[in-house]
């Protein structure tokens, strides 16, 4: 095998190993959330529409309506 040949294959895996350290460091980070409290709602319909509200309106990333009848908004920021 040539040099050229040897440095060509070596520089391709060094991309491939590049891209999936890369992919598998934002999926990592992705799910550590903080959780914190945000109000009580009526019912599950405005709730959702609040929590989707904010996470489109602040530095929330995500929502969750918890609770019996889940009506207690949650908000989750990136930890």
């Amino acid at each position: 095998m040539s040099l050229r040949a040897m440095v060509l294959r070596a520089s391709v895996i060094g991309a491939v190993a590049a891209s999936i350290v890369g992919a598998t460091a934002a999926q990592a980070q992705a799910g550590i959330y903080t959780w914190k409290y945000s109000g009580s709602y009526n019912n599950a319909s405005a709730c959702a529409v609040a929590g989707a509200d904010l996470v489109r309106t602040t530095e929330a990333v995500a929502y969750q309506c918890r609770g019996d009848f889940s009506t207690e908004l949650y908000l989750a920021e990136i930890w």
